[in-house]
């Protein structure tokens, strides 16, 4: 099983990068960087939660 703190660090990261994109106007990368935030973060939850993906590949239809 993959350690989830890994991806919750990168939301952390994510979300940090978000919030200063936004602090420059940048809106279209602040929500590219809160979309991969939720991301991320969803992920770690469902690690945390036992429900691991059964592959190295994590991808956007695994987390749905």
């Amino acid at each position: 099983m993959q350690d989830y703190s890994i991806f919750l660090k990168k939301g952390h990261e994510s979300l940090f990068v978000a919030q200063h994109a936004y602090d420059k106007e940048c809106y279209n990368s602040c929500i590219n960087r809160a979309y991969y935030s939720m991301f991320q973060v969803t992920i770690a939850l469902l690690i945390k939660l036992g429900n691991g993906p059964k592959s190295k590949k994590i991808g956007h239809d695994w987390v749905q």
